[in-house]
């Protein structure tokens, strides 16, 4: 169901819970940009990804908060990717292979999320990128949960202790002074055509820590997200506050009505 960008209800928790631990009104915020209230309970639900943004931006500016994307990013481990993802990165037999599959499996965490690898000289880049959202401001805040994502990959296998060299950001935003402090070894970059961390050519022949490599997911298998996202999409998030109007689930999938149906009905469904 390409064009309508969709994140796991997983990436709003930490934004959620950082508004919360200040004392703000979080259920009302979640309520003004049509996301669920009830987030902890729906963690590998799929809601809309730009009042997602939009709701991190408000939390952020209503409560005086600093870099909630890098305070919302820490609070995410590799145990909050999907079972799936997890599975296929821990039988993946080297680092090198690891993110060839992440690569092509990202789709997983958020719909219109697109990653590859790039090769400069002796060090590779994980570069990621939202598709859908040029020209969108406060990117910053996925681009953190974008960058530290691929970072709790590498420790799969390279140590809990590892960190890139350079991390660069697609929004034209550079990160303070606590976020500085965090990664002191890491450079930040900003303005770039895509988000992406480095690693050392070397490390890619990393090998897994997990012995069983006898997992094997055929090429041939259809991509994460086809039709199937239709009953997948924003329905199971919403269900326990009634059955929301069609035009108010378009609206905050960022697609007209007539799209949005037009989706449905070439799955042979309707809303």
């Amino acid at each position: 169901m390409s064009g309508i960008p969709l994140t796991r209800c997983q990436f709003v928790i930490p934004f959620a819970d950082i508004h919360n631990e200040v004392g703000a009104p979080t259920a009302t915020l979640l309520s003004k940009f049509g996301l669920p209230t009830a987030l902890q309970e729906k963690a590998d639900h799929y809601v809309p990804i730009l009042p997602a943004i939009l709701f991190a931006q408000a939390a952020q500016r209503s409560q005086g908060i600093t870099d909630i994307g890098f305070h919302a990013s820490r609070r995410l481990q590799f145990c909050h990717r999907s079972d799936r993802l997890r599975t296929i990165i821990s039988y993946s037999p080297t680092l090198y292979v690891t993110l060839q599959q992440v690569c092509k499996w990202a789709s997983l965490e958020d719909t219109n999320l697109y990653m590859w690898l790039e090769r400069r000289d002796d060090r590779a880049r994980i570069c990621s990128k939202l598709g859908g959202t040029a020209g969108m401001l406060h990117l910053e805040h996925s681009q953190w949960l974008q960058n530290v994502f691929v970072v709790h990959i590498v420790r799969q296998l390279a140590g809990s202790e590892w960190t890139p060299s350079t991390m660069a950001f697609e929004a034209n935003y550079a990160p303070g002074s606590e976020a500085q402090a965090f990664w002191p070894n890491t450079r930040f970059l900003l303005g770039q055509e895509a988000s992406w961390i480095d690693v050392p050519v070397a490390h890619l022949d990393l090998p897994s820590l997990t012995r069983d490599t006898a997992l094997n997911f055929s090429e041939d298998e259809p991509q994460p997200f086809g039709d199937e996202l239709v009953r997948a999409l924003m329905l199971p998030s919403y269900l326990d506050e009634g059955i929301p109007a069609v035009a108010k689930i378009a609206e905050m999938a960022g697609a007209s009505v007539g799209s949005f149906q037009r989706k449905f009905s070439n799955a042979g469904l309707t809303y």
